[in-house]
């Protein structure tokens, strides 16, 4: 499911600048004013950890994510036949999603600060008293990853606003805006159909 959400690394354009010089810039960023340089960024960096994990790939995986582009932008053509415009800005704001949930548990894993702060605020949390304590990583290559990496995201909700709200922290960049925490509940609660069926398929 990654895929679905995962964009191509952003494309870029020549634009000319007021004194008459050239500069390279994202090609959304100047359309629909999309201009968030900082989640293109976070996708870049994702993209580029995929590509890694899946170095040793056989292609099957690349295949099927070519596959998942090309179905994506067709159900994107058929909400546009139906009345349903989605602006580029719209599209972007969606797709950076899971780029910054897996970014960001990726970020915590990786850095023995970052996991210490990280359990500080889970352990400071009265709330927080289950035997979950921290975020599910994103592996490309695991069926329900994306799954357990949203729902651990939305789980530790209030732990992630104050992680990435600490400029100290550096991780502003993997902060979702109001509009993709609602989508992430609402992905999160798709998925976990999607789960059920799928594990009934492979008993």
């Amino acid at each position: 499911m990654s895929f679905f959400f995962k964009k191509r690394k952003p494309s870029k354009k020549i634009k000319a600048k007021a004194d008459g010089t050239e500069e390279l810039v994202d090609a959304d960023a100047d359309v629909d004013g999309y201009d968030d340089v900082e989640d293109d960024e976070v996708v870049r960096d994702e993209v580029e950890v995929d590509d890694a994990e899946l170095a040793d790939d056989d292609g099957s995986v690349a295949y099927n994510k070519a596959v998942v582009y090309s179905m994506r932008d067709k159900a994107i053509l058929a909400m546009e036949d139906k009345g349903i415009i989605l602006s580029t800005r719209d599209v972007n704001e969606a797709l950076a999603i899971m780029p910054k949930v897996s970014g960001l548990a990726r970020r915590v894993h990786d850095s023995a600060v970052l996991k210490e702060r990280f359990d500080n605020l889970v352990a400071g949390d009265p709330t927080q008293n289950g035997m979950k304590h921290s975020l599910d990583r994103c592996v490309p290559t695991w069926w329900n990853s994306d799954h357990a990496c949203l729902k651990a995201h939305l789980h530790f909700c209030k732990q992630v606003e104050q992680l990435t709200g600490l400029s100290e922290n550096k991780l502003h960049a993997y902060r979702l805006t109001n509009g993709q925490w609602t989508i992430t509940k609402e992905l999160v609660e798709a998925l976990a159909v999607c789960d059920i069926f799928i594990f009934i398929f492979i008993r």
